[in-house]
């Protein structure tokens, strides 16, 4: 049986032939082992004491340590059930232990939010290296609490594969902190190698000191959507499940008004700050007088646009610097004129956002819809002047 220094053993199967009826069990022992020799059961097979019968066989692993003399010796095994005994060798080779290196680079890895960032782990094998092979463990995927997660490219290192890589990669929310220890280790048989390498953690987002917000106000259901009026210093909010329109002093939050309109969605103020348009989830836009506070007209979406079917709801409208209203109805957006009531379809080919980010700058000339993708899915985010084609 050959075997190395601090390696991973072999195992040794021991089986009982029985003659003349025998039919026990018996106790297996190694006396006298050689020094940095040990014994230690594997699989199903427990001990010691080792047991064996003639219908179960003993499995055992066979170590050496660094004490283990290098060179050829002898294992007894003997074997006992009652009066009867006997006894077999069972010839060992030791070698020396394998001896390697990991290097790791760089030492530090420094990394922000929503991130990433890597290291190179390499092998450099020493004397007896030959054909072993290093483990590489993260043990979890995560390192700790601190949002940054990990991942190892080779789990296993060679003299012929001697490189891996660590990467990491890190959410938007991160626990900063400096000198983390990343729990990656190297093995090779009992062999046991910490790399060293740790994290640093930061987020250069400028800290808040003075953290204040003004004074809150509950609109009993999820507001759907808010538009500010800094002619009459006014805040819009529309929710959905209250079929209405909350509107609240921007000087002192109180409730000013409640202007009745069902399923309200998405809100928008015109450039002059003459009319709200509110968009719904039923088939109709509501334009409201922010001084009047109140409903002054309704249109429906009604147009050959949509092939004679059921009009989709205009849910969001944003009101462009020209008069006309994209309205995001939960696809590509539709442009209303509503100078001459028509709809016209203004996305390029190709062009399919999805219904979550859409928004227009100050100035009421630029709006943003993402292309191709959903809040949390992969996407890209274009500026269109307001008029989309």
């Amino acid at each position: 049986m050959a075997l190395q220094q601090l390696g991973d053993g072999a195992q040794l199967d021991v089986s009982i032939t029985p003659v003349h009826g025998f039919v026990g069990s018996v106790t297996i022992t190694f006396p006298n082992l050689p020094a940095g020799i040990s014994v230690a059961p594997v699989g199903s097979s427990t001990g010691p004491p080792f047991v064996a019968s003639p219908g179960q066989a003993l499995s055992v692993g066979i170590s050496a340590s660094q004490a283990a003399a290098v060179g050829n010796g002898t294992i007894t095994i003997q074997g006992a059930s009652a009066s009867l005994a006997h006894s077999t060798a069972l010839g060992i080779s030791v070698s020396a232990e394998a001896v390697f290196q990991l290097n790791v680079s760089p030492s530090t890895v420094t990394i922000g939010p929503n991130g990433l960032a890597s290291a190179q782990v390499s092998l450099v094998p020493g004397a007896n290296f030959g054909s072993s092979t290093v483990f590489l463990s993260a043990g979890s995927a995560n390192i700790g609490n601190t949002g940054v997660d990990l991942s190892v490219s080779s789990e296993f290192l060679t003299a012929a594969q001697p490189q891996s890589t660590i990467s990491f990669q890190s959410g938007l929310q991160v626990q900063t902190g400096s000198n983390i220890q990343v729990p990656v280790t190297g093995t090779l048989g009992t062999q046991v190698e910490n790399i060293p390498l740790t994290l640093n953690i930061i987020n250069p987002a400028a800290a808040c000191t003075n953290a204040s917000r003004s004074t809150t106000r509950r609109t009993d259901m999820d507001p759907t959507g808010v538009v500010y009026d800094p002619v009459n210093k006014l805040v819009f909010a529309a929710v959905d499940q209250t079929n209405a329109v909350q509107v609240y002093s921007a000087v002192d939050a109180h409730t000013v008004a409640t202007i009745p309109v069902a399923a309200a969605r998405g809100l928008d103020i015109s450039a002059d700050g003459g009319q709200i348009l509110v968009g719904s989830q039923t088939l109709f836009l509501s334009w409201v007088d922010p001084n009047a506070l109140e409903v002054i007209g309704q249109v429906p979406v009604v147009s050959s646009l949509f092939n004679g079917g059921n009009p989709p709801t205009p849910l969001r409208p944003i009101i462009l610097a020209s008069g006309k209203v994209l309205v995001d109805i939960g696809g590509a957006p539709s442009e209303w004129d509503p100078a001459t009531n028509s709809w016209t379809n203004p996305t390029p080919s190709g062009f399919d956002p999805g219904d979550i980010i859409f928004r227009r700058s100050s100035d009421h000339t630029k709006h943003w819809p993402p292309l191709g993708g959903w809040l949390y899915e992969p996407g890209t985010l274009s500026a269109f002047s307001q008029s989309p084609t």
